[in-house]
C-alpha cells in the first residue's frame, strides 16, 4: 500500500476519533476529595534512551485513598526525562532526576536515572519453527548480538493468540490446533528481530512437521479518495502497531533487517495564509487547505494530553465504550472552523459535514478487531487491530475496490505534540503540532509517483 492510502485511512479514524470525543458527554465535576493515603510501587526506575516502552518510558503504578483524590507529577530536572499528567515517565538525555508525586497533603519521591545505550543489538536469533501440543508449554530459545549489548532484554508478541499464547519470557502455550508466529524483538531502540513459526497440534507432535510458508503479501496501490474534508492532518489518535508479524508470511530464515527498502525523503513546501497542498500520487490529486490542516491541528492540541495517555489502550475496548455510550448519549455536534461532527440520539454513526458534503463513519466492533466503514462520495472501510499506538490495518476498501495485505502502523506522540507515524517499511510521516509536515519519507520504489506542491 502506497503512502496516500495509509494518510487516508489515518485521516478517516481520526475524523471518527475526533467526532467520538467531541459528542461523549463529559462526566459530572466531582468534588474534591481529601487524601489520606499515597503510595508509589518502585521509587525507583531506570530508563533507556530510545528504547522501547517498559525501558524509554514507564508509566508509575500509583496508589491513591480515596480512588478519586488527584494526584499531580512534578519533575526537577525536564532535561533529563518528561513525566506526563498521567505519570508516564520518558527519557530524554542521561542523567538523574527526581519527580515528586503528590496527593493534598502527602507526597512521594521518585529517583529517575536516564543512561545511554552504548552498544544496541545488532541481531537477535530465535528458532524458525516450533510445535507444540494443545496445552503444553515450551520456551522459545533466544540470543542477541553483540553479546556485551547494554540492553539485551527482548519483547514476545503472537499474531493469534486464540492459537499460541506467549508470555514476557518468551514461553509459548498451545491454546488450539492451527499456526501463529511470534515476533521476538529487541527493546533497546535498534528494531531488530526475528520471527518464529508456531504449530499447535491436537495430537502427538511429528518430529519434523511441514509448514507451508505461502506467497508474501504485496501491497497494491490504492487510487485517491476524498473519505473526510480533512485528510492531510496529524494522526493523533491514528491506530498504529509494531507487529509485523501478522502483516508477513513465515519466512524460512531469521527476518534480514538489512533488506527493508530504503525511504526517500519527499519535498514538502511551507504553507502561506490562503494555500493548500496539492498532492499528486500517480495520476490522482488531491487539495487540502491550510485552513483545514490548523482546524484539525487545534482540536488535536486541546485534547492532546487526554490521546497520549489513551494511545496505548486496546481500539477495541474504546469501540466498544464508544458503541455503548453512542446509543444512550443525546443528538450532540460541535462545528470546528468549517468542519461539523455530529450524531444522532441512538445511533453509533458520527457525521462528518463540510460545504455542504456530508460523510457518515460508523464503527463495529468483532473479535477484537474493529471495522470503519465511511459512506459519502466514495465508499471507505478497514479493519484495524491493536491499540492507537501499535496496531494492523487490513480489509481496505476504497470507492469499491479493495486492496490486499494487511499493513502494520505505529503513531509517536513526542512532548512538544510532533506525531510520527510509521507504515511498517513502506513510509514515514513527522507533523508539528500546527499541522505542518515536517518530514515525509517513502521507499524508494513509490517516490518517482509523489508530488506534494502548493
Amino acid at each position: 500500500m502506497r503512502s496516500k492510502t495509509i494518510k487516508k485511512i489515518i485521516a478517516a479514524a481520526v475524523v471518527a476519533a475526533m467526532g467520538i470525543t467531541s459528542i461523549v458527554p463529559a462526566a459530572p465535576a466531582q468534588a474534591a476529595a481529601k487524601t489520606k493515603k499515597l503510595t508509589v510501587k518502585t521509587k525507583k526506575i531506570t530508563l533507556y534512551k530510545g528504547a522501547a516502552a517498559g525501558y524509554g518510558s514507564m508509566k508509575l503504578k500509583v496508589t491513591v485513598k480515596p480512588k478519586k483524590a488527584k494526584v499531580t507529577y512534578k519533575i526537577n530536572k525536564k532535561k533529563i526525562a518528561s513525566v506526563s499528567k498521567k505519570g508516564v515517565v520518558k527519557a530524554k538525555k542521561p542523567g538523574k532526576a527526581k519527580i515528586t508525586v503528590k496527593s493534598g497533603s502527602k507526597k512521594v519521591v521518585v529517583k529517575v536515572v536516564v543512561k545511554k545505550i552504548k552498544k544496541k543489538v545488532t541481531k537477535v536469533t530465535a528458532p524458525k519453527n516450533v510445535t507444540v501440543k494443545v496445552g503444553a508449554k515450551q520456551k522459545i530459545k533466544t540470543s542477541v548480538k553483540p553479546k556485551k549489548a547494554t540492553l539485551k532484554k527482548l519483547t514476545f508478541k503472537s499474531s493469534a493468540k486464540k492459537i499460541a499464547k506467549v508470555n514476557a519470557k518468551g514461553v509459548i502455550t498451545g491454546v488450539k490446533a492451527g499456526k501463529a508466529k511470534i515476533t521476538v524483538k529487541a527493546v533497546d531502540g535498534s528494531k531488530k528481530k526475528a520471527t518464529v513459526s508456531v504449530v499447535v497440534t491436537a495430537g502427538a507432535v511429528a518430529t519434523s512437521p511441514a509448514i507451508t510458508t505461502g506467497p508474501a503479501v504485496t501491497a497494491k496501490v490504492a487510487p485517491s479518495a476524498t473519505v473526510a474534508p480533512t485528510t492531510n492532518v496529524p494522526a493523533t489518535n491514528a491506530p498504529a502497531t509494531t507487529a509485523p508479524a501478522e502483516t508477513k508470511a513465515p519466512t524460512t530464515t531469521a527476518p534480514a533487517e538489512t533488506t527493508a527498502p530504503a525511504l526517500k525523503p519527499v519535498e514538502v513546501p511551507e504553507l502561506a495564509d490562503g494555500e493548500s497542498y496539492k498532492v499528486t500520487f500517480g495520476k490522482d490529486t488531491l487539495n487540502v487547505s491550510k485552513d483545514d490542516i490548523e482546524a484539525v491541528a487545534s482540536a488535536f492540541n486541546q485534547k492532546a494530553d487526554k490521546i497520549k495517555a489513551n494511545l496505548a489502550k486496546d481500539l477495541a475496548e474504546k469501540a466498544n465504550n464508544f458503541i455503548a455510550k453512542a446509543y444512550d448519549s443525546k443528538t450532540a455536534s460541535v462545528a470546528v472552523k468549517g468542519l461539523t461532527y455530529s450524531k444522532e440520539a441512538g445511533s453509533d454513526t458520527v457525521y462528518v459535514e463540510k460545504n455542504g458534503k456530508k460523510v457518515a463513519v460508523k464503527t463495529t466492533v468483532k473479535d477484537d478487531v474493529v471495522s470503519v466503514a465511511a459512506t459519502g462520495d466514495k465508499n471507505f472501510s478497514l479493519d484495524v487491530k491493536g491499540s492507537a499506538k501499535e496496531c494492523t490495518v487490513s480489509n481496505v476498501v476504497i470507492g469499491g475496490e479493495k486492496f490486499e495485505g494487511t499493513f502494520a502502523v505505529a503513531t509517536e506522540i513526542s512532548d512538544d505534540n510532533t506525531v510520527t507515524i510509521t507504515v511498517a517499511d513502506t513510509a514515514k510521516l513527522v507533523v508539528d503540532k500546527n499541522g505542518n509536515i515536517k518530514e515525509l519519507s517513502v521507499a524508494e520504489k513509490y517516490a518517482k509517483d509523489l508530488k506534494i506542491s502548493k
